[in-house]
């Protein structure tokens, strides 16, 4: 795995990469497959914690166990 974090203070935006290894995922790798996802953020040791979402799930309390709220991942060729 690699991973990176790049910071642009004067706009005030980060950007994560994470590369895995397909084969970690799974056996065979379908480029045209689409996979539902979604990638969270908690910030903080203790309540009140701050809870980030790519795809919000609009739950009450937090909850990352919202399949329909998933966003879709498209695969292409670097």
């Amino acid at each position: 795995m690699k991973s990176r974090v790049v910071i642009d203070e004067p706009e005030n935006i980060w950007t994560a990469e994470l590369a895995l290894p397909m084969d970690m995922l799974v056996n065979v790798f379908d480029q045209s497959a689409e996979w539902r996802a979604n990638f969270f953020r908690v910030e903080g040791a203790t309540e009140p914690r701050f809870y980030s979402s790519w795809r919000p799930t609009h739950t009450p309390q937090p909850n990352f166990h919202v399949p329909e709220a998933f966003g879709t991942l498209r695969f292409h060729k670097a």
